[in-house]
């Protein structure tokens, strides 16, 4: 039996489009920006080392918004895969990533590499990276 799947479409879309010149950025004074994003990713961490994974992939939604960092948006996925190990949500942020150009190596391979342990998962093999 699967676990219950979260809907998909909306999310998805939402959070890939949340970076950019609409997203959270341009509402913020450019000298406190990275201070923003020292928050949003802390808290981000320390949701994810406390296992509350929900709002780590909260707090790396508004890092992402604001930053629009390939980084965020991985982190972001990699959270909703921890609540739900075939997660379309990050199933789609995975794919998307790939399918950019300039995506860093590194980015890249980890896009990859969780993508197909979403698609193993999905085939019964849950083994997660």
């Amino acid at each position: 039996m699967r676990p219950p799947q979260p809907t998909s479409q909306d999310e998805s879309s939402q959070l890939l489009s949340s970076a950019g010149a609409g997203g959270a950025a341009s509402l913020i004074d450019g000298a406190e920006l990275p201070k923003l994003l020292q928050l949003l990713r802390h808290c981000a961490h320390e949701a994810n080392a406390a296992h509350d994974y929900a709002s780590a992939a909260s707090w790396f939604d508004g890092a992402y918004s604001a930053s629009g960092s390939v980084a965020d948006l991985l982190s972001a996925a990699n959270m909703r895969l921890k609540l739900h190990p075939t997660s379309p949500v990050a199933s789609d942020v995975y794919e998307e990533v790939l399918r950019r150009s300039g995506v860093g190596a590194r980015e890249r391979m980890v896009a990859e590499q969780k993508l197909n342990a979403l698609r193993a998962a999905a085939d019964g093999e849950y083994e997660l990276l």
